[in-house]
Formats: C-alpha cells, sequence, structure tokens
C-alpha cells in the first residue's frame, strides 16, 4: 500500500492526500516564481563568433587630425586598401582575387574589358622576376 499522508490547512484539519504526483504543499512551486530561475545556460561562442565579435569592436584612430571611432573590420580594410594602392604585391594579388570573385557572383559591377588589361598589366608589374637562369 502506498504510504501516504495528509497535510493540514490553517485551520487544522486536513487539506489534502498528499502521494504520487501529488506533492506536500510547502514544496510545491510557488505561484509566479520560475522552478529554473537561472535559465539555460548560453551556449559557448564557435571561433567565427568570437573572431566576428573582436572584429566589430571599435576603435579610436586619428584620421585628417580627428579622431574617429570604426571598427576593427573597417580599419584592417583600409590599412589593406592602403597595401594595395602602394603595390604591395601581396596586397594586390589577394585584392584581384577579391574583384574577381565579386564579379563571378555578381556582388559589384562586371569587370570591364579596359579594367581587364589595365588589372593584368599590373600583375605582371607586380609579378616577381624571374632570375637570369629562367628560375
Amino acid at each position: 500500500m502506498a504510504n501516504t499522508s495528509r497535510t493540514t490547512g490553517a485551520d487544522g484539519l486536513p487539506d489534502y492526500e498528499v502521494g504520487r504526483s501529488r506533492p506536500p504543499k510547502h514544496s510545491q512551486f510557488k505561484p509566479g516564481v520560475s522552478g529554473n530561475p537561472h535559465g539555460r545556460p548560453k551556449r559557448a561562442l564557435t571561433g567565427g563568433e568570437e573572431l566576428r565579435r573582436a572584429m566589430n569592436e571599435a576603435v579610436i584612430v586619428t584620421e585628417d587630425g580627428q579622431r574617429k571611432r570604426i571598427s576593427k573590420l573597417r580599419l584592417a580594410m583600409k590599412q589593406f586598401a592602403t597595401l594595395a594602392a602602394k603595390g604591395e604585391p601581396s596586397a594586390l594579388k589577394l585584392l584581384f582575387a577579391y574583384l574577381d570573385k565579386l564579379a563571378e557572383t555578381g556582388g559589384a559591377a562586371a569587370i570591364t574589358d579596359t579594367d581587364q588589361e589595365l588589372l593584368e598589366s599590373v600583375m605582371k608589374l607586380c609579378a616577381p622576376k624571374e632570375g637570369k637562369d629562367g628560375k
């Protein structure tokens, strides 16, 4: 037989039977109070999410004598563009690869034949020179 007991109300009379699926009143959840007050823990961030958050952080830079707040991503892109404008071969190679990819996916205006010729001539200028023995 089940072991049941009776709880008593404020007047000392039995309130209801305690048993299976009928816990004592004092241990039941109180109305309006969560059974899990802290909730489920947040999941861990992935490496990509961590990088995205880090690159979206704001930094203060001085540009044309004025202090500006820009994201780290924007700062990196400006530095990349500066290197490409100075003719840094590795930056130019990355830039052209990126432009080609944009043109393929339709993310940018199509490169005209004149633009393509100009890009190829710049790539030839920036290509490493071959040695005397052809290597």
